[in-house]
């Protein structure tokens, strides 16, 4: 990049052409691209997508003006602050004809459109200021640039008070305005112009003054750094050669920026002025090296006219010879040519800006598109402007159409118009119907039925008696055989939730020989009382205690009900070992040989007598008061209230929260939207409320009614715990005599051949001269027999009515809620709009001031996308 010495004839060139001594701009092709920048920025593009340009950036007092007079030879009013207050962008270009012509004109922050907004609403009367401040000039003059700045000055607000005056008590309490962040374009135009564009920030400051405050310190040090950012921007960093650099604040914002991932160093020159005025001269030559402050672009010293050399009218011809001068003495011409000078700094920023539109322009066009489609997305939102009554109702009508058709699909499980799974509505009255349905089969009762406890444990650790039609346990120690079994209905027999298990509480110990060790019958521990002793010689002996206490009563309450995992209730873990329940007032117990410690023990059978106690009337001993099973029954399902109300109300809740999201995304008027939505919750809670109500009265019935059913399942269910008990009870018998039919056994019956025929473990040998003990199994005392029977019929009962009343539930109160025309989900629809009164339109379609003027920008961005778009493609390739 070296600067040739100019021929004393040539300095002309310079001085008609004061931007550029070697115009970078003057190919077709970087000269296109250049308009194509300025065309773009002059549409305003530049509010929508960053645009390359060179930012001068640095301390107040570093020398900014002085470097932007010389580099644009537009009179900036040196050591003046009023010029720093705002940015200013300077725009050179070359037009035919013989004219040149200077432009300034106010254009608004490039701040997002939401707060352009905020400030329209509190300062729209300026806005319009800015469109009428228009200023031209044919030779712009230095008094004519000061009259200008302090124009531009009054129309942005500088020097106006903030706050509410009226409430203010003192000049004093009330905040200036000292610094603004719309920007004055100046835009300079002629035959021998070049193509050149630099912008001027307010330079950043330490020291606090009574004017100066720190809300307009953080204001401009935000600004700053907004430019900076921007990975389009060339930045300028103006330092005070009479200063060491390191305390200045610009370096120490470019360093924070480059550490934060800006990447600032590589988009930045360093440029050192007041050369001539400084006594570090050194200091400055090390700078200059790229050591002290490494900057990707290097360094760059210049010397700019002195206060006085502008007083005394020293032109640019004058005012080069100077410079050169001054940096071909010794020590300053130590640095290398191309980097001493304004002319050199001139040519390096001018090839740098092409460079940087040459590598960015391909990417404008994708960038223009996105925000583009955005902008119009976001204006299809909001829909057409409306201020008459057709408009408004023709809004609604179409608002209403969009959402009632999406919350219809979500409603019908049909999802290909929804986005994510938040508008799934069905998915997630599935998933809630899925849960209501397991808390009422795992907690709806007041206690557990011991075959529902027992029938979950076998599945998971099921364990069969080999080869077994019954399936009964005999645990690991085949000398120990338990008289407890569990039986499997045959052929698909209908069970209570998988095997049904069926103990007796006693152990019965029998053979055919000794028939003092058969079997033992069962007293009522509540009761007292000794049943079915029989007077034959083989009649066996008297009921003793199973599970003895220490002073030998026996334990009245081992009804645990679990012999595998740990139970809900808590009782011990025995692995391996299949749960049994008895059909006596002892049930369930463990396998002979096995000792267990109940830590909790269920309640089922000692609620059951209970009940049967508190009962007692006018019946026969071992009969039952017709009210028990009403009174258990009534008990048992009292959760159901508590369970369906949940899960209803839960259901309400999520479907609102389903239609607001449905709402949300096909209104996009928060005022409307807000209002919308404060009538679907209004619909919402009625609709809860009517169908609540009709919950409240089923429940209600379910709690007070007799106990009646047409079910068959009813019977059959009774009919198959009967048949479980029957089947347990001779599984018992056949294991306490050891009847199995083998081909060793005796070869009895006559006409087995043992050499021929396979064991049959479904064939049971009565042992007539043993019938005590068959009887034993086969009846018990009314009061076991009765407290069994309850247990069953209630257990039975209790199922197909928990079945019918989630059946209920789920059909009969949900599923009409959804799809009622009152509720939530088909409440807002087109029918509903077009019986609303026009008041009631002017309400709910009212667009608010905000709104308008989002359109309005919204309007105005997409026509200057679409404008920019067209340029772009003017110039692409």
């Amino acid at each position: 990049m070296a600067t040739h010495p100019m021929p004393p004839g040539s300095w002309s060139d310079i001085e008609i052409n004061p931007l550029l001594s070697e115009d970078t701009f003057q190919n077709e092709h970087s000269r296109g691209l250049f308009d194509a920048i300025d065309r773009l920025r002059s549409c305003g593009a530049s509010q929508d997508i960053a645009l390359p340009e060179l930012v001068i950036v640095g301390d107040q007092s570093a020398g900014k003006s002085s470097l932007l007079q010389s580099l644009t030879d537009i009179p900036f009013p040196v050591a003046s602050n009023v010029c720093t207050r705002f940015p200013t962008r300077i725009i050179s270009r070359r037009t035919p004809g013989r004219r040149e012509t200077t432009t300034v004109s106010i254009e608004p922050s490039p701040s997002d459109s939401d707060h352009k907004i905020e400030a329209w609403e509190s300062g729209r009367a300026r806005y319009n200021m800015f469109d009428a401040f228009k200023r031209s000039f044919s030779t712009m003059t230095k008094a004519d640039f000061i009259k200008v700045i302090d124009d531009a000055a009054e129309a942005m607000g500088i020097g106006e008070s903030t706050g509410n005056e009226a409430n203010t008590t003192s000049q004093a309490q009330r905040e200036e305005i000292n610094f603004s962040d719309n920007i004055l374009k100046v835009e300079i135009s002629g035959p021998d112009r070049s193509h050149f564009s630099i912008l001027d920030v307010p330079g950043i400051f330490h020291s606090l003054t009574r004017r100066l405050t720190k809300k307009d310190k953080e204001g401009v040090d935000k600004m700053v750094k907004g430019y900076m950012k921007s990975k389009q921007s060339i930045i300028i960093c103006v330092a005070n050669g009479m200063n060491d650099l390191g305390p200045q604040a610009i370096f120490e914002m470019v360093d924070n920026l480059n550490n934060d991932g800006w990447r600032t160093r590589e988009r930045t020159v360093g440029v050192i002025t007041k050369c001539d005025a400084t006594q570090r001269v050194e200091h400055v030559i090390e700078t200059v090296e790229n050591i002290e402050k490494p900057l990707c672009h290097g360094w760059f010293v210049v010397r700019n006219r002195t206060p006085s050399e502008v007083d005394q009218g020293v032109g640019p011809l004058e005012r080069f010879q100077k410079e050169r001068d001054f940096f071909n003495e010794s020590r300053w011409n130590s640095i290398p040519e191309e980097r001493r000078g304004t002319q050199a700094l001139k040519k390096y920023l001018a090839e740098l800006l092409c460079t940087r539109i040459e590598q960015e322009f391909p990417t404008f066009l994708k960038a223009i598109q996105t925000n583009r489609d955005c902008t119009a997305s976001s204006l299809q939102d909001l829909g057409v402007g409306r201020r008459t009554i057709e408009q408004k109702r023709a809004y609604l009508t179409r608002i209403a159409h969009d959402f009632n058709s999406l919350a219809t699909q979500g409603l019908r499980g049909r999802y290909d118009g929804l986005t994510g799974n938040d508008m799934k509505l069905r998915m997630k009255i599935r998933d809630a119907n899925d849960r209501f349905v397991q808390e009422m089969n795992t907690d709806g009762h007041y206690l557990p039925f011991l075959e529902q406890i027992a029938s979950e444990n076998t599945r998971k650790t099921p364990q069969f008696f080999p080869s077994s039609g019954f399936g009964g346990s005999a645990g690991p120690d085949s000398n120990n055989t338990s008289i407890f079994a569990t039986y499997q209905p045959p052929n698909g027999g209908i069970g209570f939730g998988g095997h049904g298990v069926f103990p007796r509480p006693d152990k019965a110990q029998s053979s055919s020989s000794t028939p003092e060790k058969t079997s033992s019958l069962f007293g009522n521990p509540i009761l007292g009382t000794s049943f079915g002793t029989v007077s034959s010689a083989d009649q066996p002996k008297k009921a003793q205690p199973l599970f003895p206490t220490s002073n030998g009563a026996s334990n009245n309450r081992l009804d645990s009900g679990i012999f595998g995992r740990k139970s809900p209730l808590g009782t011990n873990d025995h692995s391996g070992e299949t749960a049994v329940l008895s059909s006596s007032t002892k049930s369930p117990l463990p396998p002979f040989g096995k000792n267990i410690t109940f830590n909790e023990p269920t309640y089922i059978y000692d609620w059951i007598r209970n009940e049967i106690k508190a009962s007692r009337g006018t019946e026969l001993q071992g009969t039952m008061n017709p009210d028990v099973l009403p009174i258990l029954f009534h008990k048992q399902a009292r959760k159901w209230r508590s369970i369906s109300e949940s899960h209803f109300e839960n259901v309400t809740i999520l479907t609102f929260k389903v239609v607001c999201d449905v709402l949300k995304s096909e209104c996009k008027d928060p005022h409307t939207s807000a209002i919308i939505e404060s009538l679907i919750e209004k619909a919402n809670k009625h609709s809860r409320d009517r169908f609540l109500a009709l919950l409240s009265q089923r429940m209600d019935d379910v709690l007070s009614r007799h106990l009646q059913t047409n079910n068959p399942a009813f019977e059959q269910k009774v009919t198959e715990a009967r048949k479980k008990r029957f089947h347990a009870a001779l599984e018992r018998y056949k294991k306490a005599k050891n009847l199995l039919v083998t081909p060793a056994n005796q070869g009895w019956p006559p006409n087995v051949n043992s050499s021929t025929s396979p064991a049959d473990e479904n064939q049971l040998v009565i042992d007539m001269r043993d019938t005590g003990l068959l009887f034993a199994e086969l009846h018990m005392s009314n009061s076991q027999n009765l407290e069994d029977e309850i247990h069953d019929t209630l257990k039975a009962y209790y199922e197909i009515t928990k079945d019918d009343f989630v059946e209920y539930v789920n059909q009969l109160i949900v599923e009409p809620y959804l799809n009622d025309t009152e509720g939530p989900v088909l409440f807002f629809s087109p029918v509903y709009v077009a019986s609303l009164k026009d008041e009631d339109i002017e309400v709910l379609a009212a667009e608010d001031e905000k709104t308008v003027l989002k359109r309005k920008t919204l309007g105005e961005t997409l026509a200057r996308l679409n404008q920019a778009e067209a340029i772009v493609r003017e110039y692409d390739g």
